[in-house]
């Protein structure tokens, strides 16, 4: 039996004796010689049968990570253990957390379907959230390079994005050609929400100043017009978006500044003007994590000392563990800046009387921004307000 198969046979427990002491040393004897990110597709390739490779091409095979959390038996107390600490093994090793298998999984959406216990998923969290950190740091100094599949794509392009037509439709707000959905009026609820805490941060709150960037179908900012702020800055940078905002009234609104253009560009001007801000709300469209770190300068330069800073959390939205490590990544990089998060949880599928629909309609979008059933409504201020 090769070092190749004998990984396998540890991560689908088909060793005797079944003992962390018998799995770790074995394991680790396994992995001086075989990669921890080794595939059961690299393990057929490797046995060719009449010279012939047996596997199909689209396969891409499963890790030892995956299928120890497929195969553990989540009610065995000694097999938990022994899993436990064999991915410990395989992350020290160098596993990758995200890999997907043939059912586009990672191991920690199968450790989530299976209902493996937490401390095997926590573990995969962290070792996430260690990866994007170190991974971003390393290249903070480096040039960033281009991504030839976003250019051109209003979803992942700034430039394109600004340039493409827009649709309010239905009770959403859609680029009119790629049918991308900007914003749309199942995140009511959540709106309504983050308003409600950036009020909350005001220690007067007939002196309410806030800020949103972004403001896509001004959900939040109906809210917060509520509450008769008197500076209430808007600042967004779509052509159709700004049209939008005129032709409903919004620059005659009392207290209202809308901030043209893109918020590195106006932004710095509230700066120098001494503005001080109870909340303040980024929510852009085409921009990346990165994007929001950097607005993160501007928060700590704007916000009060008992303000409140929130922001859209739809980073990693597409499965949980993603959207598990970066909640955490969030708190790993807002620290730096002097800001602790908290989360609170809100139900998305819950009825809400303030929501035309509670639950989201992918009907005519293209791709889907959001497919968990709770959403994690991050909560920032700076440490010990």
């Amino acid at each position: 039996m090769s070092k190749m198969e004998e990984v396998f046979k540890y991560a689908r427990f088909e060793i005797e004796p079944l003992n962390e002491e018998t799995y770790v040393k074995g394991l680790r004897e396994c992995l001086k010689e075989v990669p921890a990110t080794v595939t059961t597709k690299d393990l057929e390739v490797s046995v060719e049968t009449n010279g012939e490779q047996e596997v199909a091409e689209s396969s891409t095979g499963s890790t030892p990570l995956h299928l120890i959390c497929a195969s553990v038996e989540v009610k065995d107390a000694k097999a938990v253990e022994v899993a436990r600490a064999m991915v410990d093994v395989l992350l020290e090793y160098g596993a990758n957390w995200m890999m997907l298998d043939d059912n586009n999984e990672t191991p920690g959406c199968i450790a989530l379907r299976r209902k493996v216990p937490s401390e095997i998923y926590d573990r995969i969290v962290a070792a996430g959230v260690r990866s994007e950190v170190f991974l971003r740091r390393m290249t903070e100094e480096v040039d960033v390079v281009d991504n030839d599949e976003l250019k051109g794509d209003a979803a992942g392009d700034q430039e394109a994005y600004l340039a493409s037509d827009l649709e309010y439709s239905g009770g959403n707000l859609t680029t009119k050609e790629g049918k991308d959905g900007v914003m749309m009026d199942w995140e009511t609820p959540i709106m309504k929400r983050s308003a409600e805490i950036m009020v909350e941060s005001a220690e007067d709150e007939t002196q309410l100043a806030v800020l949103n960037v972004g403001f896509g179908m001004g959900i939040i900012d109906t809210f917060l017009q509520a509450h008769a702020p008197r500076q209430h800055y808007i600042c967004e940078a779509h052509p159709d978006v700004l049209k939008k905002l005129r032709q409903d009234g919004w620059y005659d609104k009392p207290g209202v500044v809308v901030l043209e253009g893109r918020w590195q560009d106006s932004i710095p001007q509230l700066i120098a003007d001494g503005i001080q801000l109870d909340g303040i709300y980024y929510d852009t469209f085409s921009e990346h994590y990165q994007d929001m770190i950097d607005f993160f300068d501007y928060v700590v330069a704007l916000l009060k000392p008992q303000g409140t800073f929130s922001f859209f959390n739809g980073l990693g939205a597409d499965r949980q563990v993603c959207y598990d490590v970066y909640c955490q990544v969030v708190e790993v990089d807002l620290a730096e800046y002097g800001l602790a998060v908290t989360y609170e949880e809100l139900p998305i599928e819950s009825s809400s009387a303030a929501a035309a629909s509670s639950a989201p309609d992918w009907t005519g979008i293209r791709r889907p921004y959001w497919t968990l059933s709770t959403y994690i409504l991050p909560i920032c201020r700076f440490l010990g307000a």
